[in-house]
């Protein structure tokens, strides 16, 4: 026994270990990513094979020469090449990943490399894990070269638009992607950028990345002049300057290009035409353009002009509080002098001030440098009195609890009005004091003990109060006044108004509804009373009139409240508008008068001349009752009811088994119903089934074959307490005893959308069966006939379900008129069966006769191949053409150096690209450049002087094609000597929206243009742009913008075109385009002054942070889409833009100029 179990247990392993096989399709499509390539990093995407899992491999200087090692666990890999214990077989390279890749178009990013050396790259697909892996020994290879130092440098051209504290630096750039510059205060600079690191770049000086302790980045980037603030007065500053390639790891050449400038000895412009922005009982606010100094001293005299003039060397201490900082002999104060301050307090009432300012600058030991030669003054004056008051106080309407009015403002900015009940207003505003209000009576603040502050800051001339008293005399006082937080008040101008005890205008609009057999409601609108008093009587109109200084006790059940005359009853008294009244009599009309009143003492006052009257009436039994009934589609456990309405609003259907219904609704009852019966009884078995509100048909369920069924329908008016046409109008069916019938109609017009190796989709015209089977074999028309009364089990994986007998399977069952069928084998017929049923369960009927039946062959193997090959040569890039043969698709194979070996696995689809190494290859070197039913292809990608080798193959079949490997066209072509052109660079870049191309080329003999191409998929190009070569053996340097992006990323590549017509292409770059409708916009930028934003698409209003290059908070705004912000308060040089709407966030670089 021991031996049997070790030998069982020794198989099952060999068993599991060789279960995993090498996958067919290898990865294809390497491409490098432009935007992600530095100095210490590359990036790269690639198209996955069909492997369950891929090992990546990459090594420094030379190609990988080993390969992986079938049932070895290699390690899960590091993206930072080199890392320790990640080696590939020895030397060979690192591991950077092994696993699997959730996505087709996987990538990643390998960082810690060198700048300026060639890495090489192997990725193979495989199946498997520890001594079960499977390799397909085929791999994906490329190289690529990070960057390298430019080998041009720029050099500063010159400094202009020089202050006391900011110059304007200029360069001629080198041949650098981009440049970095250095500034020093005082002595030259004696630092220089460290290989492949990124400094951050800020135009104010000292507030940039620092580089051995004071020389300080102040610009990084493409353009070619900055700005530098933060400087100085009478200092001289030292620049260094440095092209360099990359971005995150940027490769730096060295030393730099010097230049040197000494700042002004102060200002030259001083500031703008002084604004007054707020004007207060007790302080201004002021606003201008500032000169070029870095600060502005503002000097301030009270009614009589600024004549003090600051000196060179002394510092000056402000205060915003007029009179508390310094004060010159004159009898001038400082009220700002580094500050920001622009608001100055401490001011008198109606009093004119006087303002200069002096632009000036100061160095880092304290020295003052002002400009004294020209500056900006202006005087103002505080708020004061209105020149004139309001007046022409009047009535616009008034009620026994509020009132509207209307009067003259006056002079003035703003109004305060007061009111005070029985007594004039006795208070007065206190001046530079604001008070808030409220129109509701006593709500608002209070000055002094009864004076209610209705308005406290309204620019109206109109207004309103309510929460009054009927009766009451009420005044008012109004105050202009000037200012806005701070205000100065005139004289008040006081009315008086007096609350009418009786209100004047009765309501209207009378109306009744939700009308029931024993209630409705009564509404109406207007009327001038605080309440009012509702009296009812039925049959005729209300006679009672209510007397003043009584209360009625109302009850919205009739004849329950106060009987204020004989029949006749109170039913509702109080603020509203609308009252149910219940506890009426069927069929009968009542009577109301609605009387306005108002509280006066807590007594009321009615309105009696005038009185708003109506009538209503509940519900009466309909007349005409329900017709048409019979009942339809009758099974055995249910059928359907057909009827017309009778007058109704509604109708009411009992049911009854085996007699006729013998119960009826109850008037003032309404009842719940159940389509299915027996659910909702009323009497002893019957039982309520539907309850209608119009003439729609309904089906009956649970009923029981053979059986009779009376069925009574009541017509009704009113819904929760309704009146019955009795007796009903009846009617019998009875149900069938054979149970559910077979569909007549079966299913037609077969075809299939898809044939591949190993599944077919199978459509198809239903017939009028509730649902189908389709039953399925293979080799020979299906035998198989469903039996009524079974359901039968579907998958549409043939062979996976039950089988029928001799090989027959269900592998559709529903209500739809198409399936995929799955599990199948090339090249072999199947025949197809579908037979439309009705019913579940033992009630299922099959419709057998007649039924639709169809074969259909999985995809073959084409009879033929392809023929005429014809095979052109063009500089580097070969047109190939055939004629087709007999399959749906053909398969190009295209090798270097000898002819194509491998050949294509059946039922495996295989990834192709145009440039060469760059599709999947079916075997070593051999690549796939074309999968498509066309009948030619242009390949890029070649070498010159070598000999490339193309096979042909014909496939039937899409997801799991079928291919003709015994019938290939085959051939073999040469590509000529290079081309008299020298490639140095050919890098892309997005700015500003556009994508910038930029190349350099050298030993340009013969060359006549050059054609540049774009690609969505890496595959497909077409050119959208020519640019004429220029000659010769020097360097040539050329540029294209492509402002025509799409979202996505782009690939473009260079074709150079000679003068006899021969091409060849260039590498091909990619970069990423953002989808800008669904980012933020800052347009300027870099800006000066202003700058518009734009809001993703479907945002319209954000919060937007502004953030120093330090990562202060500077400034928080609320925007909208398309608004203009302004940046005058924002100092020049960088800033992070956060934007937030909702749960969204955005981020912006800025750059204020």
């Amino acid at each position: 026994m021991k031996k049997r179990f070790t030998l069982v247990l020794t198989s099952l392993i060999v068993c599991l270990c060789a279960m995993a096989t090498p996958p067919v399709v290898s990865a294809s499509n390497l491409s490098f990513t432009s935007n992600l390539l530095d100095g210490g990093r590359f990036g790269f995407t690639f198209r996955k094979g069909d492997g369950a899992y891929r090992l990546i491999v990459v090594k420094e200087g030379s190609p990988i020469t080993t390969e992986p090692v079938n049932g070895v666990s290699y390690p899960a890999g590091s993206t930072v090449f080199g890392t320790p214990g990640t080696e590939f077989n020895g030397d060979d390279g690192f591991v950077i990943f092994c696993g699997s890749h959730a996505v087709s178009n996987p990538s990643t990013i390998v960082t810690n490399l060198k700048y300026g050396t060639t890495y090489y790259m192997s990725i193979w697909e495989f199946n498997g894990s520890g001594t079960a892996t499977e390799f397909l020994l085929i791999p994906l290879t490329g190289q690529i070269t990070t960057k390298s130092a430019p080998t041009q440098q720029a050099t500063i051209s010159s400094f202009s638009n020089v202050t006391g504290n900011r110059m304007q630096v200029s360069w001629t750039g080198g041949n650098g992607e981009k440049t970095l510059l250095l500034a020093r205060k005082g002595a030259p600079v004696n630092a220089t950028p460290e290989q492949l690191h990124d400094y951050t770049a800020n135009a104010a000086f000292g507030d940039g990345s620092a580089i051995n302790g004071d020389n300080y980045v102040v610009y990084e980037g493409s353009g070619s002049s900055v700005t530098v603030t933060n400087l100085e007065p009478n200092t001289e500053y030292y620049f260094a300057i440095f092209e360099f390639n990359g971005n995150v790891g940027p490769v730096y050449l060295l030393p730099g290009n010097t230049g040197q400038r000494k700042t002004n000895a102060g200002p030259t412009q001083a500031s703008g035409t002084i604004s007054f922005n707020s004007v207060e009982g007790n302080r201004l606010s002021i606003s201008y353009s500032a000169g070029n100094g870095k600060h502005q001293l503002i000097i301030a005299r009270k009614e009589q002009p600024v004549t003090a003039v600051p000196v060179n060397g002394e510092s000056y201490v402000g205060n915003p509080a007029y009179g508390q900082g310094h004060q010159f002999p004159n009898g001038d104060f400082v009220l700002n002098s580094t500050g920001s301050n622009r608001t100055f307090t401490n001011l008198e009432i109606a009093t004119t001030y006087y303002f200069r300012i002096y632009d000036f600058d100061v160095d880092a030991e304290g020295n003052t440098y002002y400009l004294t030669s020209s500056y900006s003054e202006k005087a103002g004056a505080t708020a004061g009195v209105p020149a004139s008051d309001p007046s022409g106080f009047r009535l616009e309407s008034i009620s026994g609890t509020s009132f509207s009015f209307k009067y003259e403002p006056g002079e003035s900015n703003y109004r305060l009005i007061v009111i005070r009940a029985n007594d004039p207003v006795d208070a007065v505003p206190v001046n530079l004091t604001r008070y808030s209000g409220n129109p509701n009576f006593g709500s608002g603040t209070q000055i002094t003990p009864g004076n209610y502050v209705l308005y406290g800051q309204t620019n109206s001339n109109a207004g309103g109060v309510t929460g009054l008293t009927p009766g009451v005399t009420y005044h008012l006082s109004i105050w202009g006044f000037n200012g806005k937080d701070y205000p100065v008040y005139g004289s008040p101008y006081s009315v008086s108004v007096t609350m009418p005890n009786e209100p004047s205008t009765p309501g209207n609009s009378f109306s009744t509804n939700t009308h029931e057999g024993n209630s409705f409601r009564l509404s109406w609108s207007g009327g001038d009373g605080s309440h009012r008093l509702v009296i009812a009587k039925k049959g005729s109109p209300v006679t009672a009139t209510p007397t003043d200084g009584v209360e009625y006790a109302a009850n919205n059940r009739f004849a329950q409240g106060y009987m204020i005359a004989q029949d006749e009853y109170v039913v509702y008294s109080g603020p509203g508008r609308s009252v149910a009244v219940e506890n009426l009599e069927p069929a009968t009309t009542y009577h109301f008068a609605v009387y306005e009143y108002n509280l006066a003492g807590n007594l009321p006052d009615y309105l009696v001349t005038q009185k708003l009257v109506g009538a209503g009436s509940t519900v009466s039994t309909p007349t005409q009752g329900t017709g048409g009934l019979s009942a339809s589609e009758i099974q055995d456990n249910q059928a359907k009811i057909n009827f017309s309405a009778g007058n109704g609003s509604g109708r009411l259907f009992i049911m009854r088994a085996g007699s006729p219904v013998d119960a009826e609704p109850e008037d003032l009852v309404s009842y719940s119903a159940h389509t299915t019966y027996g659910n909702r009884e009323i009497g002893n078995g019957n039982f309520i089934v539907q309850k209608s509100n119009n003439s729609i048909a309904f089906t009956v369920n649970g009923l029981s074959p053979n059986t009779r069924y009376y069925v009574t329908a009541f017509e009704y008016n009113g819904t929760n307490a309704p009146l019955y046409l009795r007796p009903g109008v009846s009617f019998d069916f009875t149900t069938t005893g054979s149970g559910v019938q077979p569909p007549a109609a079966h299913s037609t017009a077969p075809s299939f959308d898809i044939v591949d190796g190993n599944q077919l989709k199978f459509s198809w015209q239903k017939g009028d069966g509730a649902r189908r089977i389709v039953v399925m074999k293979a080799g020979s028309a299906v035998t198989f006939t469903p039996t009524d009364g079974v359901d039968y089990d579907a998958n549409n994986a043939f062979g996976a379900g039950p089988d029928l007998g001799d090989g027959q399977y269900v592998v559709y069952d529903g209500n739809n008129e198409t399936v995929t069928v799955t599990n199948l084998q090339p090249a072999t017929t199947y025949h197809f069966a579908v037979f439309e049923y009705n019913g579940t369960g033992t009630q299922t009927k099959y419709l057998v006769s007649g039924h639709l039946q169809v074969e259909q062959s999985t995809a073959t193997v084409p009879a033929s191949g392809s023929s005429n090959v014809s095979g052109t040569v063009n500089g580097l890039t070969l047109a190939l053409s055939w004629t087709s043969g007999a399959g749906a698709g053909r398969l190009v194979v295209l090798k270097e150096g000898s002819a194509v070996a491998g050949t294509p696995a059946n039922l495996s689809v295989y990834a192709h690209s145009t440039t060469f190494k760059n599709g999947t290859q079916i075997a070593a070197g051999e690549y796939v450049v074309y999968n498509g039913s066309g009948a030619s292809v242009n390949v890029s990608g070649l070498e010159a002087g070598k000999t490339y080798h193309y096979a042909i193959f014909e496939y039937n079949g899409v997801d799991a094609p079928i291919y003709n490997t015994t019938n290939v066209a085959t051939g073999n072509v040469s590509v000529a000597g290079s081309l008299p052109l020298k490639w140095l660079s050919f890098t892309a870049k997005e700015l500003d929206g556009k994508v910038l191309l930029s190349w350099a080329t050298t030993e340009e003999v013969h060359t006549s243009h050059f054609e540049v191409e774009r690609s969505v998929n890496g595959a497909d190009f077409a050119v959208i742009g020519t640019l004429a070569a220029k000659g010769g053996a020097v360097r040539n340097d050329y540029s294209f913008e492509d402002a025509d992006l799409q979202p996505g990323t782009l690939v473009y590549r260079i074709q150079q075109v000679d003068v006899d017509n021969r091409f060849a292409y260039s590498k091909m770059v990619s970069v990423h385009i953002r989808d800008r409708k669904s980012d933020v916009q800052l347009a300027p930028n870099p800006a000066s002054g202003t700058t518009k934003i734009t809001l993703p698409q479907g945002v319209q209003q954000a919060t937007v942070q502004v953030y120093n290059i330090s990562g202060v908070l500077v400034k928080t705004i609320k925007v909208s889409s398309q608004q203009t912000i302004a940046l005058h308060d924002l100092k020049k040089g960088a800033y992070h833009i956060v934007v937030a709407a909702g749960a969204h966030q955005w981020s912006k670089q800025l750059i204020v100029q």
